[in-house]
């Protein structure tokens, strides 16, 4: 029979962060940022001086440590392990570290019991709008289902097996954006692209480029699609993609969520329509819709100009120019939105036009 149990009853370690001394090199630190889709993000991680900082051995992350972002509105609550031994690494004060008692909890099916109560987690914080806090005693009073130790081993094992389907898929997604984006450099940056040899070139405003090509504002690309809704019944065919679940820095979406949560400012967007991030544009938010569905305005919608101008377009988008320029074209201090699109994006960027005689085709979807 499994029970429920507090985690100050199955734990040896409930403790917020400290304030670190950021340097180039020393401990290296996890902050909020750090934690998201349930894992621990280390490319967002900063260092602490070894000399400027102090810390108590308990306050060393370890295998099996779950973290939780303990402040702010839209990250409190989030949930992560630490799936292996690491060295020299803490948390800051937004996390607490919550390290289960290995003698009552396996540790791993301690951190998919923390997963399943992540959003009952984030509805615990206290405090007015931007200073919200996830409090030491109220964490500690969480309750997470404790069956058997060898019950907890074959839920652990049974999870894990699917983790690590999903890891390696995810890895192979990347390999495949990775090639994807170096396509469209060799093609569209470099010039490289089959025939180039013979290819000549032409002065451009943006420089020397091969003859057959147009320079085109990326408005004349992508096409901004504004497609606005109200929530209700007639999104049950939809998916709700929030710029929450969309990933940064990958084309590819792991998370939605349901249509019933959709409820507020909201933009449809069909299969093929590519999202870009409009909220925090440097967050680099860029994703092609595989289902049709429905986002709020915090993302920006487009479709390509023609279809032969997918992946080119796509790609386009996901550039780190392209959202380096949206940034540059944000207002808003605290929260930035990019406002491009209604500007008519007054910069030149390239657009291959199909010269059938060279047989240069946009590349197909990888």
């Amino acid at each position: 029979m499994t029970s429920k149990k507090p985690l100050s009853e199955v734990t040896t370690f409930i403790s917020r962060g400290i304030s670190p001394k950021y340097d180039e090199s020393g401990y290296v630190v996890i902050n909020q940022r750090c934690i998201r889709d349930q894992r621990v993000d280390f490319s967002s991680a900063r260092y602490s001086s070894r000399e400027k900082t102090s810390v108590m051995p308990e306050k060393l992350v370890r295998q099996w440590d779950g973290l939780v972002n303990s402040t702010g509105v839209g990250t409190l609550g989030r949930v992560a392990q630490i799936l292996r031994p690491v060295n020299s690494t803490i948390i800051d004060s937004h996390v607490t570290i919550v390290r289960p008692n290995l003698g009552q909890v396996d540790g791993r099916y301690f951190g998919y019991a923390l997963f399943d109560i992540e959003k009952y987690i984030e509805t615990l914080g206290i405090g007015a709008t931007g200073q919200t806090e996830l409090s030491r005693g109220r964490l500690s009073e969480v309750e997470i289902a404790v069956p058997s130790l060898p019950t907890q081993r074959k839920i652990a094992a049974i999870l894990s097996a699917y983790d690590d389907l999903i890891e390696n898929n995810l890895r192979r997604i990347k390999i495949l954006e990775e090639m994807a984006q170096n396509l469209y450099r060799e093609w569209f940056v470099k010039f490289r692209f089959p025939g180039h040899q013979h290819a000549r070139f032409t002065d451009s405003p943006l420089g020397k480029i091969p003859e057959g090509w147009k320079v085109k504002r990326l408005d004349q690309v992508a096409l901004f699609q504004n497609n606005g809704t109200e929530a209700g019944e007639h999104l049950k065919e939809r998916i709700y993609l929030p710029i929450d679940c969309i990933p940064r820095k990958s084309l590819a979406i792991t998370e939605t969520n349901s249509w019933t949560e959709a409820q507020s400012s909201l933009h449809l967007f069909e299969e093929g329509d590519i999202l870009f991030g409009a909220m925090r544009p440097y967050f680099h938010k860029v994703v092609v819709a595989p289902f049709k569905g429905v986002t709020r305005k915090t993302c920006f919608v487009f479709k390509s100009a023609l279809p032969e101008y997918h992946t080119f377009t796509a790609l386009l988008l996901f550039q780190e120019s392209t959202v380096s320029f949206a940034n540059a074209h944000s207002k808003g201090a605290t929260i930035p939105y990019a406002v491009w699109p209604q500007s008519r994006m007054e910069c030149l960027l390239l657009c291959h036009q199909l010269n059938k005689q060279n047989d240069l085709k946009i590349p197909s979807d990888p």
